[in-house]
C-alpha cells in the first residue's frame, strides 16, 4: 500500500505530541511495509539538517514541501468563503493541485490527513481519505471561555468558538473515516457527524525510550511539562502556581518546569519565585532530569490526549491530573494514577505520595504495567493497519 500522510509541519524534533504521535506511527507503519509520502503543506523551507536526521529513523519515507499561502487577508477570505461553502472554490487551489499531482504520480492509495486544520486542503480525488484529530479546538476555546473576564470577552470567545468549531466539521463528511484519540471526543464527533465512521486510536509511548525505573523510596520532587504555546498549558501552570504552589511550597520546593516557547511573563514570575525552567529538552535529557518526579498535571482545559502522561508512567514517574488532564487514557483513579481537580485535592495528593513510598510505588508500577499493555506504538500501528484494511476494503 502506498500512503500520502498530509501535516502542516515536520514530525521532527520530537517537541510536541503532534510531532511525537506523527513520527512513531510512521516509523511503526514503515515496518509494516507501507510504502509513505509526506507532503508537509508549509510556508516554511525545509531544514536539509532536520531532514537529514529524519531520514537517519525514517529512511524509506519520501518527504515534499507543498505551496502554502498564508496572509490576515487570506485567512479572512477563507473563512467567509467557509461560511457559504465555497472554500474549496475559491482558496487553496496552488496546494489542492500539487496534493492531485502527488497522488497520480505515487500511485497514491489512501490519503491520511494530520489535523484538522490541515482537513481543508484535501482535493476531490477517487482515492479514499482518513482524517486524524489529533484534538478538537472548539472544544478548547469552549473550556477557556470560562476563563474569560467580563461580558464582551466571554461573547468574543463564544463567536470564536462558533467559527472555529463550525470551520473544524465542515470538513469532516468529505474523509471515509476519522480517528480521534479517546472514546469522549469520539462520541462527541459521532453527535456532530453521525454519518461518519470514527475510530479511535489513542496517542502511545516509546517504552525503550522512557524505561521504568523504581522510585525505591519518596519521589524526590515535582514538575510540569507543557508546549506553552497551547493556551491550555499557561492556563494549567498559572493555576498551579496561584493556588496549589502556595499550599505545598513550604514542603516541597523542589519543582520544575519543562517545555518549549513559555512566554516572558510567565518565564519571568518562575524567576521570582524560584523555580527553574528547562525549556525543551530531548527524550534523554528529559528522562535524566525528571524521573523520580511527580508529574503534576493540573490542566482545566484540553483536548485529545497526554503523552506526557504516558511517558510519566512509563519512566515510573507517579501523576496527579484532573479528570480533563487525564482524558482518554483508561487509567483508574488510585492505581494509575492520583484524581485531583482543586488546589487542596493536589496539595493532598501530593503529600500523600511524598510521604508514602509504597504508595507512590505501586501506583508507578500498575501504571508502566498498563502502558506496556495498552500503549506502545506497535500495538497503535497495528490497529492503524485494520483502520486502513477497512477503509479500502468495505
Amino acid at each position: 500500500m502506498k500512503l500520502l500522510v498530509l501535516t502542516p509541519f515536520l514530525p521532527y524534533p520530537l517537541d510536541s505530541g503532534g510531532n511525537t504521535r506523527v513520527f512513531n506511527l510512521l516509523r511503526q507503519l514503515g515496518l509494516h511495509g507501507v510504502q509513505i509520502v509526506v507532503g508537509v503543506i508549509t510556508a516554511e523551507l525545509f531544514d536539509q539538517a532536520v531532514i537529514n536526521h529524519l531520514k537517519e529513523f525514517l529512511p524509506n519515507i519520501t518527504f515534499l514541501k507543498l505551496p502554502y499561502r498564508v496572509s490576515r487577508i487570506r485567512k479572512a477570505l477563507y473563512f467567509t468563503a467557509n461560511l457559504f461553502g465555497l472554500d474549496r472554490i475559491l482558496c487553496h487551489r496552488d496546494t489542492t493541485r500539487a496534493i492531485l499531482d502527488i497522488v497520480a504520480r505515487e500511485g497514491i492509495d489512501l490519503i491520511q490527513v494530520e489535523f484538522s486544520q490541515v482537513a481543508r486542503y484535501l482535493p476531490s480525488t477517487p482515492c479514499p481519505a482518513i482524517l486524524i484529530c489529533h484534538e478538537f479546538r472548539s472544544r478548547v476555546l469552549q473550556k477557556e471561555r470560562g476563563f474569560k473576564k467580563g461580558a464582551c470577552q466571554k461573547i468574543l470567545a463564544f463567536l470564536v468558538e462558533r467559527i472555529v468549531g463550525r470551520e473544524e466539521l465542515s470538513h469532516v463528511p468529505r474523509y471515509q473515516a476519522a480517528v480521534c484519540m479517546s472514546h469522549t471526543e469520539a462520541e462527541w464527533l459521532k453527535g456532530r457527524c453521525p454519518t461518519r465512521h470514527v475510530e479511535v486510536i489513542g496517542n502511545g509511548v516509546d517504552l525503550g525510550a522512557f524505561s521504568f525505573k523504581a522510585i525505591n523510596g519518596l519521589p524526590h520532587g515535582l514538575y510540569y511539562i507543557g508546549w506553552f504555546t497551547n493556551r491550555q498549558n499557561g492556563i494549567g501552570l498559572d493555576f498551579f502556581l496561584d493556588a496549589i504552589w502556595p499550599l505545598i511550597r513550604s514542603q516541597c520546593p523542589d519543582f520544575v518546569v519543562v517545555g518549549k516557547d513559555l512566554d516572558r511573563e510567565r518565564h519571568t514570575r518562575l524567576e521570582r519565585e524560584g523555580i527553574p525552567y528547562l525549556g525543551f529538552v530531548e527524550t534523554p535529557e528529559l528522562v535524566r532530569r525528571v524521573q523520580g518526579r511527580l508529574l503534576l498535571v493540573p490542566l482545566r482545559s484540553g483536548s485529545g490526549t497526554r503523552l506526557k502522561i504516558l511517558e510519566a508512567m512509563a519512566m515510573g514517574n507517579p501523576v496527579i491530573s484532573t479528570a480533563i488532564g487525564i482524558e482518554g487514557i483508561r487509567a483508574e483513579d488510585g492505581r494509575h494514577y492520583v484524581h485531583a481537580e482543586t488546589a487542596d485535592d493536589f496539595r493532598r495528593a501530593i503529600q500523600d505520595l511524598m510521604t508514602q513510598p509504597s504508595l507512590a510505588e505501586e501506583i508507578a508500577t500498575q501504571a508502566r504495567a498498563l502502558v506496556e499493555r495498552e500503549y506502545g506504538w506497535a500495538s497503535l500501528a497495528d490497529k492503524q493497519m485494520q483502520v486502513y484494511d477497512r477503509i479500502r476494503h468495505p
